[in-house]
């Protein structure tokens, strides 16, 4: 940037605060972490400029102060100005460390001009650290917060014990209250859980905790900032995003209560077991298994996945809360829908296993990663897991055995493992796992056949073949099928019947809650 560059952007941030302030807003937050300018101006990985915007920690100030003292004058001393500031960017070999992020803010409070620091972490080259997944501790940025706000009460300078916020995966509002009853933040901030339930202040308040949506800090629909500009929203907050159409205070009580039947008992069936509760339905609930859970259940059970079952924990306190019948262990069948007679059948019955895409002969022993999770599956010890999803799936079913001190293998067609964990901020954590843990990676891969305890292999590109010998077990991490043949049936009789989630066609518990919602609305 030159100098002119310098100054058109530092009046563009002007511009935007009087924006602000014409908007009716209280204030604004100058944003100094991740992939900000402001902070490559400040990080000696970025900033390599040799003029008076580079080089000592004084001239790397610079554009952040000329940038905070323009905002201060557009938005007069009456509003708030607070500065979303780096404590670490996680680069061992440059950028900003602690001490560094502590001496910055001490200098910048020290100009007398901002209201409030919140403290953040990560980079450009450390994102995965920023907003960062269920596999990284609740509060984990916490203690740099905490000691901005020490070396801040140890200066001697005037106005330094300006609030310090602590930021970063802080969802849960009890942890959030033992953060300031311990003093090691003046305030916090959350983001992805007030996407998941707006009204988690209120409740909190009032002490509703269980009645909190929480959040699980699982970065799918929350996350927006990529060229698609897709809709933010929340895999179990079907309003999120949708507020004007499926608010619950939106739900209209049905003209008549009638008896609806739920089969299923996975995220689609619950949601819409809540949602035809909340209309004033009577709803019975059934499900195969002795527990409810459906896919995401199953996905919790993966090293680190925990609080995937948060989402039908929920959803289970909020059915039974609105008188919902429970059934478990029961098997529907089509002559048990038409004995009960229900006025209305919503079929949630999820998904089954493809069959393998490849030539296996019937000594080989085949698994599907459901079925290890579930404990199933009888597995050896040295394991093929064949991906060829680029899903969590894969990876969390090899983690499992490789955590059972079995010898796993992963072989995927993507040009490197799980390429979908880059979108959830958890690809670099999962390979420094799994790296530890001795797993092996094959990518590029294609499977040709399965032969006994010979795996055909053959590379992606130059086809040629070669096999891995002595494999005990092959674990398939596929795309799967929706179970519709119940829904279909129950549809040829001439029922009301609706269907919703993998039913409808396998994908992720978004689509599942926003389907069992719609459906629950519809009847």
């Amino acid at each position: 940037m030159e100098v002119e560059d310098i100054h058109a952007v530092v009046a563009g941030f002007a511009r935007s605060a009087e924006l602000a302030r014409e908007g009716g807003l209280d204030g604004v937050e100058l944003n100094a972490a991740d992939k900000s300018l402001l902070r490559q101006f400040l990080s000696p990985l970025t900033n390599q400029r040799e003029d008076d915007y580079g080089g000592t920690i004084e001239n790397r100030l610079r554009f952040v102060r000329e940038v905070i003292a323009a905002v201060r004058r557009a938005l007069g001393s009456d509003l708030c100005l607070g500065l979303r500031l780096c404590g670490d960017e996680y680069a061992p070999w440059a950028g900003l460390k602690p001490e560094d992020s502590q001496a910055i803010a001490v200098a910048l409070v020290a100009d007398g001009l901002l209201d409030y620091i919140a403290i953040t972490v990560g980079s450009i080259y450390s994102g995965h650290m920023a907003r960062a997944s269920m596999h990284v501790p609740e509060g984990y940025a916490g203690p740099l917060a905490g000691a901005v706000k020490r070396k801040l009460a140890l200066s001697s300078a005037e106005g330094m014990n300006l609030p310090v916020f602590a930021t970063e995966r802080i969802t849960d509002p009890l942890f959030a209250g033992s953060v300031i009853a311990e003093g090691r933040a003046d305030m916090v901030e959350m983001t992805r859980a007030l996407i998941a339930d707006a009204d988690l202040p209120r409740k909190a308040r009032a002490g509703q905790l269980a009645d909190i949506r929480p959040c699980i800090a699982c970065n799918q629909d929350c996350v927006v900032d990529s060229p698609m500009n897709p809709r933010l929203g929340c895999v179990h907050n079907a309003s999120a995003g949708r507020e004007a159409e499926l608010e619950d205070e939106s739900i209209v009580p049905a003209s008549r209560p009638r008896c609806v039947m739920v089969i299923g008992g996975g995220p689609a069936g619950l949601e819409a077991a809540r949602v035809a509760a909340l209309r004033g339905h009577v709803v019975d609930l059934y499900e195969r298994d002795a527990s409810l859970r459906g896919q995401v259940g199953i996905a919790a059970i993966g090293p680190g996945r925990g609080e995937l079952g948060k989402v039908i924990r929920y959803l289970e306190a909020q059915v039974q809360k609105l008188g919902v019948r429970i059934h478990l262990s029961e098997e529907i069948t089509v002559e048990r829908v038409l004995a009960e007679r229900p006025e209305a059948v919503v079929v949630t019955t999820g998904a089954r296993a493809a069959p393998p895409p490849f030539p296996v002969t019937d000594t080989a022993q085949i698994v599907d990663d459901v079925q290890v999770l579930l404990g199933r599956a009888e597995v050896g010890q040295r394991v093929v897991v064949v991906d060829q999803t680029g899903l969590a799936r894969a990876a969390s079913a090899a983690e499992f055995l490789a955590d059972q001190g079995r010898e796993v293998i992963v072989v995927a067609e993507d040009m490197f493992i799980s390429p979908q964990l880059t979108a959830t901020q958890d690809l670099a954590l999962w390979y420094q796992r799994a790296l530890s843990k001795g797993i092996e990676f094959l990518p590029q891969t294609l499977v040709r056949r399965v032969e006994g305890r010979r795996v055909i292999i053959a590379d992606r590109f130059s086809r040629e073949e070669h096999a891995l010998e002595e494999v005990d077990t092959v674990l398939l991490a596929l795309y799967r099928l929706p179970r519709q043949g119940l829904f279909l049936a129950l549809k040829a009789q001439g029922l009301e019947v609706y269907r919703a989630g993998d039913c409808v066609a396998p994908r992720q518990i978004s689509q599942a809650v926003l389907e069992g919602n719609r459906v629950g609305r519809m009847l």
